[in-house]
């Protein structure tokens, strides 16, 4: 038996005609059901990308009859009105080669926003709390992490959108940025800031009362204590202690003194 090859693409053997011999470019190849494992899902390896030769080389009339209605249009006689996919079967002059009709939607960029949909979900995950659950809530004029960067201008300057400060040498993203500074490198700090390297805090001590130092790194975080600095009894005079910022006793944000009886 003899077969007929019509409107394909092959990066492999040339079968002439209507046929082309090129790399289909497809989204990825070697991973066909794409990184979710499932297949005709919108990450599917086996779509067609923008510049891919196999776009509108395709005959209209050799789409078969939509005799399923898939569309729940009454009208079984048309064209099949979808890809495998779910996604509209003819979008150009003439329909893809393949299973996959090339739509223009970045798979990797599903709600069409210009944030990448993995970047999106690390904001997503960030805090389980609060009304961000899909990507399709991340917004690029939102400022997730309040450093005053809108998330699409911290994908832009590829600094994190859940980090204030993305490279943790005490300034924000932005300072550093506004100030022609790396915010990825904190060997690259704005001019004119010190670097703080401790801080000391001062109260009175009460006799009969011990103090302990507690720490949080946000306003929603729970008071810890900071185990690194022993519990101090009030001696009826100033008392000083002194947080160095080594190791891994980093900068915290809110730090605050404990009263309570011996």
């Amino acid at each position: 038996m003899e077969l007929a090859y019509n409107y394909t693409i092959s990066n492999t053997t040339d079968y002439s005609g209507t046929n082309i011999l090129a790399d289909p470019l497809f989204l990825d190849a070697s991973n066909p059901a794409g990184p979710d494992g499932i297949w005709f899902t919108v990450d599917d390896g086996l779509q067609l990308t923008e510049n891919s030769p196999a776009i509108d080389i395709g005959e209209n009339t050799a789409l078969i009859d939509d005799i399923a209605d898939l569309d729940n249009d009454g009208d079984v006689d048309e064209t099949i009105p979808f890809d495998v996919l779910g996604n509209p079967r003819l979008v150009g002059p003439r329909v893809d080669a393949g299973a996959y009709e090339f739509s223009g939607i970045d798979p990797n960029d599903i709600d069409g926003d210009g944030l990448p949909d993995t970047w999106e979900q690390l904001i997503v995950d960030a805090d389980p709390n609060d009304a961000i659950t899909s990507v399709a809530d991340v917004l690029g004029t939102d400022d997730f992490d309040g450093d005053m960067l809108s998330n699409a201008n911290e994908l832009a300057n590829f600094t994190s959108a859940i980090k204030w400060d993305t490279d943790g040498d005490g300034h924000s993203d932005k300072q550093e940025i506004d100030a022609g500074k790396d915010p990825n490198s904190a060997l690259s700090r704005p001019m004119g800031f010190n670097i703080v390297t401790a801080i000391e805090l001062i109260f009175w001590g009460t006799p009969g009362k011990s103090y302990q130092v507690e720490y949080r790194d946000s306003m929603n975080d729970p008071w810890a204590e900071m185990t690194s600095i022993p519990s101090i009894s009030g001696k009826g005079a100033i008392e000083r202690v002194l947080i160095s910022f080594e190791g891994e006793n980093k900068q915290r944000e809110l730090y605050r003194v404990v009263e309570s009886d011996e």
